[in-house]
Formats: C-alpha cells, sequence, structure tokens
C-alpha cells in the first residue's frame, strides 16, 4: 500500500485546493518555519480520527477550518482526502468538517464511520501515534514512552490484534454464556420453586379429579337407586291421589243432601234463630273484646316484667359504680398521703446529696493539687535518678574511648610510616606505564582506522547485496504471478470461461466426443499485433464468441441439439458456405490516417483463410477519429472504420465511442494475445534474473575475502587494545591507588589530630558530670523527703475521700429508688382518676336509665289495673246475656235435638271431607316432595346415565351415601383447586428438564470457550515473543550501525504475563555499562527512537511514515547516517520527511516547497530525477 497523494482545502492555513503527490520512495517537505510544514502531518492525523485538540495543535474542533486572512476570506469547511494504491486498488479516506459543525468521514468517495476506516487500515500501522506519524518533539517520546505504550508498537508489528480482537470476541461470547448460564440457573431455581409448588397444586387437583370421578360414579349409583325408587313412590301416590279424590266427590255429594234438610228444618226457627243470633253476635262481641283485653293484659305484663328486670339491673349496675368510686377515692386519699411524704424524703435526700457533693468536689480539690505536687516531685525524683544513670554511664563511656583513643593514635603512628614508604614505590612504577600506554594507543588508532575501511566497503556491498536480493525477489515474484496468470488464462480458454452458456455446452459436448467438425470459436482462431487489439475487438464485437463448424450439416446437427436440450442459440460459420467480402479501396490506402484493412492484419491458419474477409470486408483500420471522419466524408466508403482507440463509424455513418473507467486485459479478444506478452516478459525476467544471481555471487566472494581481512585485523587490534586495556587499568589501578594512599595518608593524619581533641573534651566532660553527680544526690535526698511527707497527707485525704463517695454513692441511689417510686404512684394516682371520671360518666347515664325505667313501669301497672277493670264488667254482662238465651231455648228443645243431629251428622261428614282433604293434600304434599327429589335426582346425574344402573338394598345403598358423603367432605377439605395447575406442572417441568439440558449444554459451551482463549493465549504468546526476537535483533543491528560498536536490547519486565508485560529499551555504548535512556543526549534519544523504528519497519513496514524534524537534534553525521538508512529502506516503504536538512533533502525523489503567502500556504512541488534528466 502506498500513499500516492493528499489533497486539502480550507485546512488550517491551506485555504485553497492543494493537491501534494508522494514518491514512492521519499519525499522531502521544506520550507521556513511558520509556513503551515506542520499543518501537513495534522492533516493526516485528523483525516484518521485523531481527537486530541493538544495533537492537532488547536483549542476547538473549528480551529482546523481556515479562519481568513487579509486577502482570502474565511472558509465554510475544513475537507482532506489522502489517496493510497494497495496493489490493483485504489483507497481514498477523507473527512470534512463544516462550520456549523457537522462532521463527516468518507472511504472511497462514500460517508462511513470512523470505526469503518479503522478496520479497513487495521494491521499496516498508520494511525499508531509513535509508528508511522511522528511529530515534531514526539521523538522523544517513544524513549519517554511507558514500557506498556511501547508495546503496543510490537503488538501492532506481531498483528496481536487478531489475537485480541479474537478473545475479546471469546470473551465476549463467555460472557454472553456467563450471563445466559446465570439466567438459566435463575430461571431454573425459578422453576424449581414453580415445580415445587405446583407440584403440590398438580397432586391436589389429581385427587380432586379422582375423588370427583369416584363421587361421579357414586352418585350415579345412588342417584339412579334413588330415582328408580322415588319414581316407583311417585305412581303410588299418584294412584292413592285419585282414590281419595274420588271419596271426597261421593262425600260431598251426601252432604250437599243432609244440609238440604238441615235447611229446611232451620227454616222454621227463623225467628227463633234470628233473636238467638242476635244474643250470640252480641255474645261474640263480648268474646272478642275479652280475647283483646286479655292479651293487652299478657303484653303488659310481659313488658312490666322486662322494665322491672332492666330497672334491677340498671340499679344494681348503679350501686357497683357507686361503690368502685368509693374506693377510688380512698386509693387517691391514700396516695396523695403517700406521695406527700415521698416528696419531702426526696427533697432532703436530693439537699443531702448536694451536700455530699460539695463536701467530695472540696476534698478533691484538695487532694488533687496535692497529688499534682506528689507527682511534680516524683517526675522530678525520677528525672534525677535517670540523669544520674545517665551520667554514670557516660562517664564510664569517657573512660573507655580515652583508653581507646590512646590505643588507636599508637596505632596510627605505625601505620603512616608504611604508608609513606609504599606511596614512594608507587609514585617510580606508575612512570613506566605511562611510556608504554602511549605506543600502545598509536598502534591502536592504526588498526582502527584499517578495519574502519574494509566495514564501510563491506557495508557497501552489503546494501548492493540487500538491493540485488531484493530486485531479484521482485523478478521472482513476477515470474510467479505470471506463471499465475498464463495458468489462469489457459483455463479460461480451455474452459471457455466467459462465453455463453450455449457455446459452453457445444465444447463440453466435444470434450464428449461429439461434434468432431466443430472447430473453434472465433476469438481462439484469429491473431493480431497487441496494438490493433482494441479495434480488432470493437469490430467483432459479438462476432467472437461465433462458433467455426467444417460443414453446413455439422451447424444443422448441433442447431437440432440445441433446440432439443433447449440451451441457447449460437452462430454458427460453416466453412463451405461462408465467403470472403474483401476487395480493397485504393483510394483510401493513399489517405495519411490509414493502417490498414482488418481482414490482412488479423492472422489466421491457412485452414480458415476464408474467415478473415468473412468477418472483417472491407472495414478499416485508422489512426483517429478525425481521420475516420474524414475518409468517410472523403471517399463514400460503404465499410466500417474502426480506429486504434476504439471508436468506431458505421456502415451508415453512425459513430460509437467512449471508455470505461478501468479496461479488462482478460477479454475473450486478448486472451492469446496476453499469453505470447507473458512468454516475451518470461523470457526476459529469466534473463534478468542469472545476471542478479551472477551479481550476487561476485558480491559474496568479495565479501567472504573483505571477512577475512577484517577478522585479522579485529585479532591485532583485540590483541592491541587488550594489552593497552591491560597497561591502562594498570595505570588506573596505581593511580587510583597512589591517590587513595596519599589520601589515606592525609586522613590518618587528620585523624590522629582528631583523636587527641577527642581526648582532651572528654577530660573536661568527665569533670563536670562528677560536679553534677555530687548536686543530684544532694537534691534527690530533699525530694526523697518531702515525697514521704506528701504521701502520708495524700493517704488520709484519700480514706476521707473514699467514705464521702461511699455515702454519695449510698444517698444517689435512695434518691434514684424514691424517685422511681414517686414516679409509679404518680401514675397510678392518674389513672385512678381517669377512672373516676370515667365512673361518674357512666354513674350518672345509669341513673337517668333508672328513673326512665321506673317512669315506664308506674305507667303499665296503671294500664294492667284499668285493663282488670273492664274484664270483670264484661264478665258480668257475658252471664246476664247466657241467662236470656237459655229462657228462649226452652220450648223448642226437641227440634233443637233434630237439628243438633243434623248439625251432628253434618259435622262429621265435614270432618271426614276435612280429613280426605288433609289426606288429598298430605299425598299432594309427598308427591310434591317426591318430585323435588326426582328433580334433584335429574341436577346430580344425567337421566340417560343411570337408565342401566343396578338395583342394590338399603344397606349397600346407605354405604354408597356414606361413601359419597366421605368423598363429599374431602373435597371439601381440598379447598380450591385448580385443575389447570396439572398441565401447569407438567409444563413446567418438561421446561425445567429442558432447561437442565441447555444449562449443561452452556456449561459445555463456557469450557470450550476457556478452551480456546487459553489457546488463542498461547498462540498469542509465541507470535509475540517472535516477533519480539526478531525485533530485538533488528534494533541491536539498528543500533550498532547508528551507534558504532554499541548494542541495543529490548527487554520484557520481569514477573508478569507475556501478553501483559511492558518492554524496555537499554543501550550500551563501547567500554561502557548499560545507560539509562533518560541520561542521552537530544540526538542520541532520536537515534535511538529512529533505530526502533526501522527495526519494526523490517517486520512489518507501514505504508508510509511521516516524519516532522525528527532530524532537528542531529549533526550532519548522524543525519548522514539517517539518510542512508532512509534510502536503503525506501524500497520496502514509503517516507514523508519534513525537515530543514541538507543532508536529508539530497535523498529526496520528490521535494515539496511550502511557504506562507497572505496567510495562506502555498505549495511548490518539484521532481528531483526530472530535473536531473
Amino acid at each position: 500500500m502506498k500513499l500516492k497523494s493528499m489533497f486539502l482545502h480550507g485546512f488550517k492555513s491551506f485555504a485553497r485546493p492543494t493537491r501534494l503527490n508522494f514518491a514512492d520512495g521519499i519525499t522531502v517537505i521544506v520550507g521556513p518555519n511558520g509556513g503551515g510544514k506542520s499543518n501537513i502531518v495534522d492533516a493526516v492525523r485528523w483525516v484518521f480520527g485523531e481527537q486530541s485538540m493538544k495533537q492537532l495543535r488547536a483549542d476547538e474542533k473549528s480551529d482546523v477550518i481556515f479562519a481568513g486572512s487579509a486577502s482570502q476570506p474565511a472558509a465554510q469547511s475544513a475537507y482532506v482526502e489522502l489517496v493510497f494504491e494497495n496493489e490493483n486498488e485504489t483507497i481514498s479516506v477523507a473527512r470534512q468538517l463544516t462550520a456549523d459543525g457537522k462532521n463527516t468521514y468518507f472511504l472511497n468517495g462514500q460517508p462511513a464511520r470512523l470505526k469503518d476506516i479503522r478496520e479497513k487500515f487495521e494491521g499496516t500501522g498508520i494511525g499508531v501515534e509513535f509508528y508511522s506519524i511522528v511529530g515534531q518533539g514526539q521523538i522523544e517520546r517513544i524513549i519517554s514512552s511507558s514500557p506498556e505504550e511501547l508495546r503496543v508498537l510490537l503488538e501492532e508489528a506481531a498483528d496481536i490484534h487478531v489475537y485480541k480482537e479474537r478473545k475479546k470476541e471469546a470473551l465476549e461470547n463467555l460472557e454472553r454464556v456467563q450471563n445466559n448460564l446465570l439466567r438459566v440457573s435463575d430461571v431454573i431455581n425459578e422453576l424449581d420453586r414453580q415445580r415445587k409448588s405446583l407440584y403440590l397444586k398438580a397432586k391436589r387437583a389429581e385427587r380432586y379429579k379422582e375423588y370427583s370421578q369416584k363421587l361421579a360414579e357414586n352418585k350415579r349409583i345412588y342417584y339412579g337407586n334413588i330415582l328408580k325408587r322415588e319414581t316407583r313412590r311417585l305412581n303410588y301416590l299418584n294412584e292413592e291421589l285419585s282414590k281419595t279424590f274420588e271419596k271426597i266427590k261421593q262425600l260431598q255429594k251426601d252432604l250437599v243432601e243432609v244440609e238440604t234438610n238441615w235447611s229446611t228444618l232451620k227454616a222454621e226457627f227463623a225467628s227463633v234463630d234470628k233473636e238467638i243470633e242476635n244474643f250470640t253476635n252480641l255474645l261474640e262481641d263480648y268474646k272478642r273484646r275479652q280475647t283483646t283485653l286479655s292479651e293487652l293484659r299478657e303484653m303488659y305484663n310481659k313488658r312490666l316484667s322486662e322494665r322491672e328486670g332492666k330497672y334491677v339491673e340498671t340499679t344494681t349496675k348503679l350501686d357497683s359504680i357507686q361503690e368502685r368510686i368509693a374506693q377510688i377515692e380512698k386509693r387517691i386519699s391514700e396516695l396523695s398521703l403517700i406521695l406527700k411524704g415521698l416528696i419531702e424524703e426526696i427533697s432532703q435526700k436530693e439537699a443531702e446529696l448536694s451536700q455530699i457533693e460539695k463536701q467530695r468536689d472540696e476534698i478533691l480539690s484538695k487532694y488533687t493539687e496535692k497529688e499534682k505536687q506528689f507527682l511534680g516531685i516524683r517526675e522530678k525524683l525520677e528525672a534525677l535518678h535517670k540523669e544520674r544513670i545517665s551520667l554514670e554511664g557516660e562517664l564510664s563511656r569517657i573512660e573507655e574511648s580515652v583508653e581507646d583513643l590512646s590505643k588507636r593514635i599508637s596505632i596510627i603512628d605505625s601505620q603512616l610510616d608504611v604508608k609513606v614508604s609504599r606511596l614512594s614505590r608507587l609514585q617510580t612504577e606508575l612512570s613506566l606505564l605511562l611510556e608504554k600506554l602511549k605506543n600502545a594507543g598509536d598502534k591502536e588508532a592504526q588498526l582502527v582506522k584499517e578495519l574502519q575501511t574494509i566495514r564501510e566497503r563491506i557495508d557497501e556491498l552489503t546494501s548492493e547485496k540487500r538491493a540485488a536480493e531484493d530486485e531479484l525477489e521482485n523478478v521472482r515474484r513476477t515470474l510467479r504471478l505470471l506463471d499465475e496468470e498464463e495458468a489462469r488464462i489457459k483455463q479460461r480458454i480451455e474452459s471457455y470461461e466467459g462465453y455463453t452458456k450455449a457455446v459452453r455446452a457445444i465444447f463440453a459436448k466435444k470434450a464428449e466426443g461429439y461434434f468432431e467438425n466443430v472447430h473453434d470459436v472465433v476469438a481462439n482462431l484469429i491473431s493480431f499485433p497487441s496494438e490493433y487489439a482494441k479495434a480488432v475487438e470493437v469490430l467483432l464485437g459479438g462476432a467472437v464468441q461465433n462458433v467455426v463448424v467444417e460443414a453446413s450439416n455439422t451447424a444443422k446437427e448441433v442447431i437440432e441439439w440445441l433446440n432439443r436440450e433447449k440451451i441457447g442459440r449460437v452462430t454458427f460459420l460453416p466453412l463451405d458456405l461462408i465467403e470472403s467480402h474483401f476487395s480493397g479501396l485504393r483510394d483510401v490506402e493513399s489517405h495519411k490516417g490509414f493502417v490498414g484493412y482488418a481482414a490482412q492484419i488479423v492472422r489466421v491458419p491457412e485452414k480458415y483463410a476464408v474467415l478473415p474477409g468473412f468477418l472483417f470486408g472491407n472495414d478499416i483500420i485508422v489512426r483517429t477519429l478525425e481521420d475516420a471522419i474524414d475518409i468517410k466524408k472523403k471517399y463514400k466508403v460503404r465499410c466500417r472504420i474502426v480506429t486504434l482507440n476504439g471508436e468506431l463509424i458505421g456502415q451508415h455513418g453512425s459513430i460509437t465511442g467512449g471508455e470505461v473507467e478501468t479496461e479488462r486485459s482478460d477479454t475473450l479478444v486478448r486472451r492469446k494475445l496476453r499469453l505470447a506478452e507473458i512468454s516475451e516478459q518470461r523470457v526476459q525476467l529469466l534473463s534478468h534474473e542469472k545476471q542478479l544471481q551472477q551479481k550476487l555471487s561476485k558480491i559474496q566472494e568479495e565479501v567472504q575475502a573483505l571477512y577475512g581481512q577484517e577478522k585479522i585485523a579485529e585479532r591485532e587490534l583485540t590483541n592491541v587494545i587488550a594489552e593497552g586495556s591491560s597497561t591502562k587499568r594498570m595505570v588506573e589501578e596505581l593511580s587510583k591507588t597512589a591517590q587513595e594512599m596519599d589520601q589515606e595518608i592525609s586522613s590518618l593524619q587528620q585523624l590522629k589530630k582528631n583523636y587527641h581533641l577527642r581526648i582532651e573534651g572528654m577530660r573536661a566532660r568527665k569533670d563536670t558530670i562528677l560536679s553534677r553527680l555530687d548536686e543530684i544526690s544532694k537534691e534527690k535526698e530533699n525530694l526523697e523527703l518531702l515525697m514521704k511527707e506528701y504521701d502520708e497527707k495524700l493517704a488520709a485525704e484519700r480514706k476521707t475521700m473514699e467514705e464521702i463517695l461511699s455515702k454519695h454513692s449510698e444517698v444517689k441511689t435512695r434518691l434514684a429508688s424514691l424517685m422511681e417510686t414517686k414516679l409509679h404512684y404518680e401514675s397510678e394516682l392518674d389513672k385512678l382518676k381517669k377512672d373516676k371520671e370515667k365512673l361518674s360518666e357512666e354513674s350518672l347515664v345509669l341513673n337517668n336509665q333508672a328513673r326512665e325505667l321506673e317512669k315506664e313501669i308506674n305507667k303499665l301497672k296503671e294500664l294492667l289495673l284499668e285493663n282488670q277493670r273492664e274484664l270483670e264488667a264484661l264478665r258480668k254482662e257475658s252471664e246476664s246475656l247466657f241467662e236470656a238465651m237459655r229462657l228462649q231455648r226452652a220450648d223448642k228443645d226437641q227440634k233443637l235435638a233434630t237439628l243438633a243431629q243434623l248439625e251432628e251428622k253434618m259435622q262429621k261428614m265435614k270432618e271426614e271431607r276435612e280429613r280426605l282433604r288433609d289426606q288429598q293434600h298430605q299425598l299432594e304434599l309427598t308427591i310434591q316432595e317426591v318430585k323435588s327429589k326426582i328433580e334433584q335426582c335429574f341436577t346430580q346425574v344425567d337421566p340417560q346415565e343411570v337408565e342401566n344402573v343396578e338395583e342394590i338394598d338399603n344397606e349397600t345403598l346407605e354405604l354408597v351415601k356414606k361413601e359419597m358423603e366421605d368423598l363429599e367432605t374431602k373435597l371439601k377439605y381440598l379447598g380450591p383447586v385448580d385443575l389447570t395447575s396439572i398441565q401447569e406442572y407438567e409444563d413446567v417441568e418438561k421446561k425445567y428438564n429442558e432447561l437442565v439440558i441447555q444449562k449443561k449444554d452452556l456449561e459445555d459451551a463456557k469450557a470450550k470457550i476457556l478452551e480456546l482463549i487459553e489457546k488463542t493465549d498461547e498462540e498469542a504468546r509465541n507470535k509475540f515473543l517472535d516477533v519480539y526476537e526478531r525485533v530485538n535483533a533488528n534494533f541491536n543491528k539498528f543500533i550498532s550501525i547508528l551507534f558504532p560498536g554499541a548494542e541495543g536490547e529490548i527487554r520484557l519486565q520481569s514477573g508478569k504475563d507475556l501478553l501483559e508485560t511492558g518492554i524496555e529499551l537499554s543501550v550500551r555504548k563501547p567500554g561502557r555499562k548499560v545507560q539509562k535512556l533518560q541520561l542521552l543526549s537530544g540526538g542520541e534519544k532520536a537515534l535511538v527512537s529512529i533505530a526502533l523504528i526501522f527495526a519494526l519497519l523490517e517486520i512489518k513496514p507501514s505504508p508510509f511514515y511521516l516524519l516532522d524534524e525528527v532530524d532537528a537534534p542531529l549533526d550532519d553525521f548522524s543525519a548522514e547516517r539517517l539518510k542512508n538508512l532512509l534510502e536503503i529502506s525506501s524500497s520496502k516503504t514509503q517516507f514523508i520527511v519534513i525537515t530543514h536538512n541538507k543532508v536529508i533533502m539530497e535523498a529526496a525523489k520528490m521535494l515539496h516547497g511550502v511557504t506562507m503567502v497572505d496567510g495562506v500556504s502555498c505549495v511548490v512541488p518539484v521532481e528531483l530525477e526530472t530535473v536531473v534528466n
């Protein structure tokens, strides 16, 4: 992939549309400071979605839009487009930001997401900040980057992102599986809970169904038997009812006859009866009134009894309340007296407690003050004791130190004598070694120069060899591509790929042994020079797929087969029918644009000589469309005219032309042409390959010879260096020893002087300590006496304090008890008062009720007395009436006896009639009851179901009834039953079992994903380790080139997983230890960063590298090395370098000058190769 060009419009200082083209190798951008060069770097970052405003050197998003200048108005949008070429594919990436904030990315001209763009360029190194784009001041960031940030570069080179994406996808799948597993487990737990709950419901429902079925069967048996029995009983009762109805009918007839006789007799005594009737009516009225009064009396007595009972109850309750109120008042009086006593006692105890606390505080204050004084004395005594111990220890140490220092002084005197003698001998030996070291240095410089010359030649040859190897690899790659293309074209020709289905079917049949006289398609039979390809292809058009056959019979045979198989249509050219139409146009041949006749240019085997004339006739090939138009107008030819570029003028003057974006090289006509071209290219490439192999062989021989010379020179240099190093080390060691010896002598002399001063100081300190010890002994005696006196006083006051505290505790406890008792009595008193108020209210209500009841009782008694007087008066009047009736009936006893007999007979007949009617009524009631039972049976069972029920005896029927009642009881005890729970339980059980299986599948999937993650990590580790080792070797190689004789190493941080560990860079210069990179100079840091970038380039080049003044810290010598590296690496990748260094400019294939004119950046491109040519 190569960066071909960049287009900017309205981006930062590039206000006008500006396009920069980039060479395949090195493109250099130069210009004065502030000209806008770095804006090109910002543009690349911006296109690939850089979000950091700091990296883009802007404060806000809108700062990337040209803000305007004195001569140029502000832009409405910023637009940047990068065009890449990847093999045969052109990729364009663009980004546009409008003034209203609308941000759009484009991929190949179509709006796209930033994610799509990053995926498109994933793994190429583009967009990795420290890898492909290195801006101003950022070259040192590689060195100062954290180990984790440096690791990203290796991962990019190793394509670890593939494994990371795979692992990320696996982890996402694992998370989904884990979540699904959790959800399934939750669902299983929930279903298990439902299953257990539904199990009980389902079992209850099953029992309900079982009991219901048994109950239905028992009902069928029981009610079936009852139905049959009650049906028979109903029939019997209906017969009895009919008989009773007939008896009533006959009795009614006899009764009518007796009543007629009675009516005749009674008419005779009508007047007497009338009078008696009057007496009787009056007597009846008396009786009714008497009955009414009796009922009233009974009601009054009942009401009186109720009122009196309620009165007694109310008065009894009232007396009880009054007694309870009296008891409460008595208890209130007692509690008041008790509380009064408690309050007095509490006041006394509080006063006593206050007095005791006052005494306690006074004594405590005095005790605390004395205790503080006592503690102060004790602290002073302890301090004196400690000081005495310290001084005694110091005195002992002083005596030991004085003795020790005296011994040391004597030792120092003996050492000084020895060291002064040793120093003199060292100085003599050192002068001899310095002379020897000078001679070794001169010889080493001579050998180094010789070795440098050899290595430079080896480097030159190595560069030539690498370039030749790369060229050889390109040749071989091209040969492989040509072989593949040749095989592909031949396969297409053999399989007739691109031809119609019918043509392919014909030649497939021919391959099976049919259609022997079918030759081939036109495209495979003709040939022509490549420059006429487009013209011939346009003239032939669809005729390229025409099939040439031996004769018309063959064409007929094939067409009949095509008709049968219904495959399609084909045009055939039978050699026995077609004719050539070529005659030539002599006038046209003299035209300057005339190239030739298509029929003569196209070549065919001799057997098909007629074919060109048939296909093309007099069709002319000319150079340009202007020539074609001129010939058509001038000569009025009736043939087709085609240009070398493919424009066509038809026989009647129509013109066809135009161009497609990409021209295919494998059309049906050009395939054979392409095969010839491939053959020619192969011959040239094989010859070039042989030359390159010979060149490489010569280079290898010369390199081997130089390596031999290098080894000899290195061996001699090593010996000289070793000898010089040994001498130098001896000089350094002797110099160091002499210097150390001199310092030791000075130190010993100074130490001896210090020891004398310390002894004097210690003796003076000893006298001071002895004086202070005497003072301490006297102070200690005085303090001990004073402390003893204070101790006795404190003991007495402590005893008094304990007595007061004990008394204080007792009084406080008693006071708390009294307060608790007081609260208890106050609570009881409040409760009694509330009870008294409640009872008083209840007593008042009961008094009112008693008075009301007393009034009602008196009123009822008056009503009873009046009722008694009225009853007595009615009794007397009734006796008078009975006497009068007895006198009236005395003369008519005989007739009355007869009438009485008739009445008695009538009465008996009526009674019989009533008995029969009662019997009829009873029968009707019984029939109704039986019918009700039958209807009840019908409600319990279906009549059709009980038709065939076997009849059973009473005992068995009772057992069935009992069992039926027992089943009903069981159903009742089962309570509400959900019959759907059985199906629900089955569904839940089924779902539960399915989920258990699903859980097992998920657990298996989880195990497989974990295994995949482990395998992916292992592959990633191996890939990363492989790339690490290669990059490490390359890094060491480039460090040794940029720092001759130095070594570079990329280390993995220890103690971490290989997939997470960071990397560290280290450099060791010749003759030095490993040096911290932070201590390197700016130029050295830049070279180390460049070495790392080129080491990565060796593994996986980025399509392009954008370096913004990375050579700024380098001197000309280092810049020359960088230039050589750029030139060597430019064959593998593309470099865009912004620089001010003339050395770097010399490596450029294309140079762009960027400058600022009136606030707008302008670009002046220069192709150096063109200028040189």
